[in-house]
């Protein structure tokens, strides 16, 4: 039976080599390196379950939820297993245990060598409400927000974090973020913050408060949008405040980003950070709130931003701090104010704030917030630009436009000390500044002529004109060795003045009273020569000489004539000065004589010369 024993040692070892082969990678095949599992797929309140990961170049994956999931209820603890699929080419073996991470998650579990992750998440909330309306969220399962009935007898709205355990409170109570308004210099009013538009008084405004998801849902965007249903412009002002708290710390200290900066008004925004064991990770970072309001991507800059005892802030909604940290039982405010909106005009406003760990400050990247340089100025800046870590910035390539000056480059410096950019410049520092226009005044080149191509007389009428041009074409920079092309102020207006000499000079000029259009006709009533020029916006021009003569004198026309056979000379028409005289030679031809010679049709006889004396 030597065959049945070769037979069973055949299956044995086709048995083996099956088992065997389950676990060995394929020649050339790689290991699976993306381990982090960032697509949003965390529980969102009322939302359908996902079943799907996004692919990667390495795995797709899908999703199996614990339970018989139709959607997701509030402040519940879910469980997904996420089985994943190698693509050609790379494999799971060499995969070491519980290395992958799932955005979100409380916690991910895997076994070496595998690629089905355990995932526990925990949804948001419901906050609490009697009607129970829950936090929503986003799949990244990061921030969340509601609107609740506030203390104060007014909606607000509210704002959550998810920070390592849990998701974490940012205000006390979870009573939210109230909003107030004024219109002019009118009394300050609460406003419900509900989703919907509300009307802001009898103004015609209304105000709107909605939330957008941004930087993968690490962050919320607060927008406030402003339209204006009435027939006239209003002016208006509007913020919102809190007292504000960070996960389970109510006295959680706060300060700037930058602590080398010397006010709380030179900052972008501030940050909460818990001092909670509840609030804290694995390595030993605290839960974090930041407020972003000014000079960050998605921002519009706050007028105003506060933070002080929390029964205080709704007294300082319109109180720019200057304060760089604040510790106590604190609250917050910010605000935008004395803006002015166009009948029909919508506006919309905007502030960011975020929950994370301690590097969750630069969630939004760093940013480039560029400044006209100019006190009280109107003129349009390129927008605040968002610079993410060790990726190089181009700059924006728009030029700023300001009448009567040309734009030279930008700085990091507001009088030009500090570094110098110029639009399209590659920026690489991994940080946030604001950039300052450097302004040159346009140069002016100022031509004055007179259209005189004779002398000019006592009480002759003589115009000066004053022709301006601009050649902003090409000039240098101050860095004296870049070229700037293409500049052309189209805004520019022009101030004449007229100013007279005794000498060819512009230096110690009489400023010529009323003298300030592009024309001027000076006095000839007095005998000499006077010097004119003209400042157009302090430019001056070159100088011209006006010399005025006397009268002209007097002058009469005597016109001779000869008949056939003679002449007389001079013949013609002769110009003579009154007082002056004028002598008259006539000549008859060979074989004729003078037979007569009439003056004014009078014979004064046959005469061979004739003077006219005294005209």
């Amino acid at each position: 039976m030597k065959t049945g024993k070769i037979l069973s040692m055949l299956l044995i070892l086709c048995i083996l080599f099956s088992l065997f082969s389950s676990t060995v990678m394929a020649v050339g095949d790689e290991t699976v390196t993306l381990l982090d599992i960032t697509d949003a797929i965390a529980p969102i309140n009322g939302g359908a379950p996902a079943t799907t990961i996004a692919e990667t170049d390495q795995y797709t994956g899908t999703v199996a939820w614990s339970g018989d999931l139709a959607q997701f209820e509030q402040g519940q603890t879910y469980t997904a297993t996420i089985t994943l699929t190698a693509k050609s080419g790379y494999t799971f073996i060499g995969v070491t245990a519980n290395t992958f991470s799932v955005s979100s998650a409380m916690a991910s579990t895997n076994e070496a060598d595998s690629g089905v992750i355990t995932a526990t998440f925990v949804s948001p909330p419901d906050g609490y409400t009697e009607d129970g309306n829950g936090y929503i969220t986003d799949g990244n399962g990061v921030m969340a927000y509601r609107y609740v009935n506030h203390y104060l007898g007014v909606s607000a709205f509210d704002i959550m974090g998810f920070y390592y355990s849990g998701w974490k409170q940012t205000t006390c109570g979870d009573q939210g973020y109230v909003t107030s308004y004024k219109i002019g210099d009118s009394e300050t009013v609460s406003i419900d913050a509900t989703g919907e538009p509300q009307a802001m008084g009898l103004s015609g405004l209304t105000l709107d408060i909605d939330f957008d998801f941004v930087s993968q849902g690490r962050a919320l965007q607060v927008l406030y949008t402003v339209h204006n249903t009435g027939s006239e412009n209003v002016n208006f002002s509007f913020g919102s405040h809190a007292d504000t708290q960070i996960g389970s710390t109510d006295w959680a200290p706060i300060s700037i980003f930058d602590p080398t900066l010397a006010t709380a008004s030179l900052d972008r925004g501030f940050r909460m950070v818990s001092t909670s064991n509840y609030d804290v990770d694995t390595q030993g970072n605290y839960a974090q709130f930041n407020f972003f309001g000014r000079r960050s991507a998605g921002v519009t800059d706050v007028d105003s931003f506060w933070y002080g005892m929390y029964w205080e802030s709704a007294y300082n909604v319109f109180t720019q701090v200057e304060d760089t940290s604040y510790s106590g039982d604190s609250g917050m405010a910010y605000s935008w104010q004395n803006r002015t909106i166009g009948a029909g005009e919508t506006q919309t406003y905007r502030v960011i704030i975020g929950i994370g760990g301690a590097e969750s400050a630069d969630v939004l990247g760093y940013s480039v917030a560029y400044d006209d340089n100019i006190a009280d100025s109107i003129i349009s800046v390129p927008e605040t630009q968002q610079k993410l870590e060790n990726i190089a910035l181009t700059l924006s390539e728009d030029i700023p436009v300001r009448s009567g000056y040309e734009f030279d480059s930008w700085n990091t410096q507001a009088d030009g000390s500090g570094t110098m950019y110029l639009p399209g410049d590659v920026f690489t520092p991994n940080a946030s500044l604001v950039l300052y226009a450097q302004w040159i005044e346009t140069p002016l080149y100022v031509n004055v002529s007179s259209m005189v191509s004779g002398p000019v007389y006592v009480g002759d009428v003589v115009t000066l004109t004053a022709d301006v041009s601009e050649d902003t074409a090409s000039r240098l920079n101050v860095a004296g060795n870049i070229t700037i092309t293409g500049v052309n102020n189209s805004l520019q207006s022009y101030s004449y003045q007229w100013y007279s000499n005794t000498t060819n000079s512009t230096a110690n000029g009489q400023m010529i009273s009323g003298a300030n259009g592009a024309t001027y006709q000076p006095p000839t009533s007095v005998i000499g020569t006077t010097y004119y020029y003209c400042a157009v916006n302090g430019f001056l021009s070159n100088v011209i000489a006006l010399a005025v003569e006397s009268a002209p004198p007097v002058t009469y026309t005597i016109t001779a004539t000869a008949a056939a056979n003679g002449s007389i000379s001079p013949n013609g028409a002769s110009t003579v000065n009154s007082g002056d005289g004028q002598l008259y030679t006539i000549t008859a031809n060979e074989g004729y004589s003078i037979a007569d010679v009439l003056v004014d049709g009078v014979s004064v006889g046959a005469v061979s010369n004739y003077r006219f004396s005294n005209v």
